[in-house]
């Protein structure tokens, strides 16, 4: 009897001591299930959080985007705007140049018709003597390169052979060529020089297989086998040309 009594003692002991260790697994459960839950909700929450950070990156790279495109569109815009003012710029200065050439143009033909209204002259008459006058110069020029080529040939010239106020008399016989020609200030550079006899304001006859072309006036610049001579306005009868050949007068 006292044994069962025992072994029901033992049990009921041990049932609760059971009891007290499933109360305090329980409630050990119970914490690690709350702990779990905390865990949960912040692995919750930070991914909340980052999907949210994502999502600003993302839009604040689109964002980016955008505005580096707007820039791009803007510089192209003001390098559009940019060339087509330079393009204006040198428009306008075109049409103001034109409109300067027109106008001293028009001056130049306003004085022209003056002088026409005070010689008294009408056209026809005009374009008469202006003919006349080129058969009367084509004919004295003729004479003139024939009288030339025969001086430089023969030695002999018919008429005198310079005026007393002319330019200065350099040796008969010797040729050059025009090595070089600037028509924008109307000059030539010519292949002779001092050691040919070449003088300062001496002139020089241009011709190309027998065609009188100008008469040139040697400059300052003169060098032993080079010289530089302006070509005399009123005896520009044609296009000079590198090669053309030149004589005394």
């Amino acid at each position: 009897m006292l044994i069962r009594i025992c072994l029901i003692a033992v049990i009921v002991g041990s049932f609760a001591t059971i009891g007290f260790d499933l109360a305090l697994m329980n409630k050990k459960i119970n914490a690690v299930m709350v702990e779990r839950d905390q865990f949960r909700s912040k692995r919750d929450r930070e991914a909340s959080a980052k999907l949210a950070a994502q999502r600003l990156v993302n839009e604040t790279q689109a964002r980016l985007k955008a505005t580096a495109s707007e820039l791009d569109e803007t510089q192209a815009q003001r390098d559009r705007e940019r060339v087509i003012a330079v393009q204006l710029s040198e428009k306008n200065l075109g049409l103001t140049e034109k409109l300067a050439t027109a106008q001293t143009e028009l001056h130049t033909a306003s004085e022209r018709l003056a002088s026409w209204d005070a010689l008294g002259l009408t056209v026809e008459r005009a374009v008469q003597i202006k003919s006349e006058q080129k058969a009367l110069k084509e004919e004295l020029e003729a004479v003139g390169l024939e009288n030339t080529i025969l001086h430089a040939r023969t030695g002999w010239r018919f008429g005198p052979d310079v005026v007393p106020d002319g330019p200065p008399l350099m040796p008969a016989g010797f040729t050059g060529t025009v090595v070089a020609y600037d028509p924008k200030f109307d000059f030539v550079v010519l292949n002779i020089g001092e050691r040919q006899g070449v003088l300062e304001n001496g002139e020089l006859l241009v011709y190309r297989r027998g065609k009188l072309l100008a008469k040139v006036k040697v400059t300052n610049s003169l060098q032993s086998d080079l010289c530089i001579a302006n070509v005399m306005p009123r005896w520009k009868l044609g296009e000079i040309t590198e090669g053309d050949e030149v004589i005394t007068r």
